[in-house]
């Protein structure tokens, strides 16, 4: 069969080529939903791959945060001990505020993180993407498909999805409509804009990162506060 014919599809066991004029319908039917199905479900493993390395990229966030208040907490009793007859009073005091601070924030800023499991999260939703991929492969391979080939390939596709108890969020699919779209473009040698997928990347990464950058200088601006209000 030449590269540039369309696989055969079947109809009641016979082939395309010696159907009725009633199957040349169905034909274009089922070519339309390889088609719509091969789109979205391309759309689906992106944005579920998107998904697990976000939640992966969100574990390491999480295991940077709570290095650096340990760390931190460790250090500022430390140094009020070594540097503790070069300080007034008052300063040892406020000190010792922003260490207990810093300890308080990093114990309940771990229990947290860690009841969320954003590890276990991010294994289960690349599994899911594994599935729904293999999935994707068999329908794009298929040389020969019918309503029943093209129904239970549905079925594992559902299943694929239903098997994972946790699902992708906005920005996952709307970076994967964005690969999508470049790649689209690429392989028609179409010019990409970069910007949209520059913009999605940036809210990912505050998606991310957001909660952390305004967790990790509260002991400091606590500080401050009690520091203006003495």
């Amino acid at each position: 069969m030449s590269p540039l014919r369309k696989p055969t599809l079947v109809f009641a066991g016979a082939p395309y080529e010696s159907a009725q004029r009633g199957s040349v319908d169905g034909y274009d039917r089922l070519e339309d939903l390889r088609t719509q199905y091969l789109h979205d479900w391309t759309i689906v493993k992106r944005a579920r791959f998107n998904a697990a390395k976000r939640y992966e990229r969100k574990q390491q966030a999480s295991n940077l945060a709570f290095a650096t208040f340990a760390v931190f907490g460790f250090m500022l009793p430390y140094f009020i001990l070594t540097f503790g007859s070069l300080l007034s009073e008052e300063t040892k005091k406020l000190l010792d505020f922003v260490g207990y601070s810093t300890g308080l924030f990093a114990m309940v800023l771990g229990l947290v993180e860690q009841a969320r499991g954003y590890e276990a999260i991010s294994r289960r939703i690349n599994k899911s993407a594994l599935e729904v991929n293999s999935v994707l492969r068999k329908l794009r391979a298929a040389q020969a498909l019918d309503h029943e080939t093209l129904g239970g390939m549905v079925a594992d596709y559902e299943a694929a999805l239903e098997r994972c108890d946790v699902n992708h969020d906005d920005i996952d699919s709307e970076i994967a409509v964005a690969q999508q779209r470049h790649h689209e473009n690429r392989r028609a040698e179409r010019p990409t804009p970069p910007g949209p997928l520059k913009r999605l990347k940036w809210q990912e990464f505050f998606h991310i990162w957001g909660l952390y950058m305004c967790i990790l200088p509260m002991p400091t601006v606590l500080a401050i506060f009690v520091r203006i209000a003495l």
